[in-house]
């Protein structure tokens, strides 16, 4: 049976009482004006930007929890499934232990516990879905919340998610139960196709809550220490987008602005990195060092000849000229086919699988955010002013709807990418 939620004073009580004395230190006063908002705005959605760890999801599990402990349905849709199978496993089940223990209810009051789906003898449930899984249809909630709403595709929410609440929205609408249908769009700056920017400036019946880490910090002062750390780890409008919600640039920018120009000499085998690139024509190669946790770029090499067979020869040549060594050699393994593999084995003499790798979206996108941040802190150092120019007109697109960075000089990036060390990196994680 389900539980009225309308005396919110009540409501707020018991999520103070039950849920809240663990985390004393976290909850601020406009956590709780939030959570009154969750069962009392007449407006059916909420648009809910905050900073990074700053507690939306925490606040956000533990409404969706007393809906479940109240008998209602409640529906966690993520891009991806594991990202909801986390918030159950670290926040709701807490929750829902918590409120066992105060309440003295049997362990028989949860009917199934799993990392997808909890139900009780009450009729509460609650259910994770991946909206990027094929079928997400068929089912019904009086609470859904899209959760990372800057990474949800606009099209997949509004066909298979948000029609979840319709039959529960107009029962609320029927009894005057506001929270009954609710749907809570939670995230911080996207790209600008985004879901969560697209319903933020395009929603005008929306209820819309900006939680930046200036208003945080006001309330919340130790929060300050995570804002400086990320600011100090992060390239700029990375930065904002997380933690002041700001919109992801529609458009790229440079990813060097700071490149030192030295002359060094190195007793050592260079890192290579290798492009074929999408033509058979044209390979790209990159030979750098990491010393004291800076990227020093050797040489970057544009090979354009007429076939493999003269671009392998030539990139063999601009190898030989830096006493390569096969354990240090790292080509890119993206549309590398069996005739390319017949051809440049044997010229190059190292096994051409072995070495290589494949590179997708994510790793371009990941990768660029560490150049950029590398550069931004000093950290790239170049052989001559030649290298420095070249870097600096490689410059970066934003996906508008995943958010995701790709260089429009792929083939260069690609190179470096693969010469790149994991471990250079490994103490500057964004």
């Amino acid at each position: 049976m389900k539980k009225s939620l309308k005396n919110v004073d009540k409501t707020i009580a018991t999520a103070r009482t039950i849920f809240v004395p663990e985390f004393e230190d976290f909850y601020y006063p406009d956590q709780e004006a939030y959570l009154r908002d969750v069962f009392t705005c007449p407006e059916q959605t909420i648009i809910y930007k905050a900073a990074r760890q700053s507690g939306k999801t925490f606040l956000t599990a533990l409404a969706a929890t007393i809906y479940m402990v109240s008998g209602h349905t409640v529906i966690f849709a993520y891009p991806k499934q594991n990202q909801g199978e986390d918030i159950m496993t670290t926040n709701v089940k807490k929750f829902l232990k918590a409120y066992i223990k105060n309440r003295k209810l049997k362990e028989s009051f949860i009917v199934e516990n799993s990392v997808r789906r909890i139900i009780l003898s009450n009729g509460g449930k609650m259910t994770v879905v991946s909206t990027g899984s094929d079928r997400v249809d068929g089912y019904t909630s009086d609470l859904t919340v899209i959760d990372e709403g800057q990474s949800h595709n606009w099209e997949d929410l509004h066909e298979k998610v948000i029609p979840f609440t319709n039959v529960s929205r107009q029962v609320g609408l029927e009894k005057g139960l506001p929270y009954r249908g609710r749907i809570i769009i939670l995230g911080r700056g996207g790209a600008k196709g985004s879901f969560i920017e697209k319903e933020w400036v395009g929603n005008p019946i929306a209820h819309k809550i900006l939680m930046d880490a200036g208003r945080i910090c006001q309330q919340w002062p130790s929060y300050k220490s995570v804002v400086d750390a990320a600011e100090a780890a992060s390239p700029h409008h990375i930065f904002r987008s997380n933690y002041f919600c700001d919109p992801l640039p529609s458009e790229g920018s440079d990813i060097f602005s700071n490149i030192k120009v030295e002359d060094r000499h190195i007793m050592s085998f260079p890192r290579i990195g290798i492009d074929w690139g999408k033509r058979r024509d044209t390979t790209v190669g990159v030979a750098l060092y990491e010393m004291d946790n800076e990227l020093y770029i050797q040489d970057i090499k544009i090979i354009n000849l007429p076939s493999y067979t003269a671009c392998a020869q030539g990139l063999k040549l601009w190898m030989d000229e830096f006493e390569w060594n096969e354990d240090f050699l790292y080509p890119e393994l993206n549309g590398v086919g069996d005739a390319a593999i017949e051809i440049l084995q044997p010229i190059l003499g190292v096994t051409i699988m072995d070495k290589g790798a494949f590179i997708n979206e994510d790793t371009k996108h990941n990768a660029i955010l560490k150049l950029m941040h590398s550069s931004e802190k000093g950290r790239i150092v170049v052989a001559n002013e030649k290298i420095k120019q070249a870097l600096l007109g490689l410059t970066y697109k934003i996906n508008e709807k995943s958010g995701k960075m790709k260089a429009d000089h792929s083939d260069v990036l690609s190179a470096l990418i693969m010469a790149v060390p994991d471990t250079l990196f490994k103490a500057h994680t964004l």
